[in-house]
């Protein structure tokens, strides 16, 4: 399986970057009005429930305190249209989506200079290290700053924009 049907059918690496580009919705060309050269990706952690362990010590690495069950993560990747570019993990419940994706995830070819990566906000600690090794244009959601009660209608656009495209991920995941 790992030889003949994954490098065929997952990876960034089956389509090239221009056949990745034409992934792009209308949609989302119109929203963040992209260049010709410019893609988006929707990156985000799911989890799937697995029976207890017998071993003490993988009990421990897939207990979600969370969810009060163990689980594994994989980690998915997908274009704007839902098409997925591939899928990481099994992770253990312990670990956050942001230090998983600050680990090597193989998308230095796919990624390029200017590039969106839309994220929930779970993935806030490792923004900064995308945009500056990377030079990704990262969109989350934002937060509410302290004493504030309601955002504008300005700061909540971009986050109804994000969170409609997340859902594309959700569906994905789910299916």
């Amino acid at each position: 399986m790992l030889k003949d049907f994954v490098p065929q059918y997952l990876g960034e690496k089956r389509f090239s970057r221009d056949q990745w580009l034409g992934q792009n919705t209308k949609m989302v060309k119109s929203l963040f009005d992209l260049t010709d050269d410019q893609f988006v990706i929707i990156a985000d952690g799911t989890y799937c429930y697995c029976q207890k362990s017998s071993n003490n010590m993988v009990q421990r690495k897939l207990y979600s305190g969370h969810k009060k069950r163990p689980l594994v993560k994989p980690f998915v990747i997908t274009a704007s249209n839902g098409k997925i570019i591939d899928v990481y993990g099994n992770y253990s419940a312990v670990e956050n989506d942001a230090s998983i994706m600050q680990k090597d995830l193989d998308l230095r070819e796919l990624f390029k200079k200017g590039d969106i990566l839309i994220f929930y906000r779970g993935f806030k600690d490792c923004i900064s290290r995308l945009k500056s090794f990377y030079g990704l244009n990262c969109k989350i959601p934002t937060f509410l700053k302290d004493g504030q009660k309601q955002m504008s209608s300005s700061e909540t656009t971009p986050v109804r924009i994000s969170m409609r495209l997340h859902e594309k991920l959700l569906v994905t995941n789910i299916s």
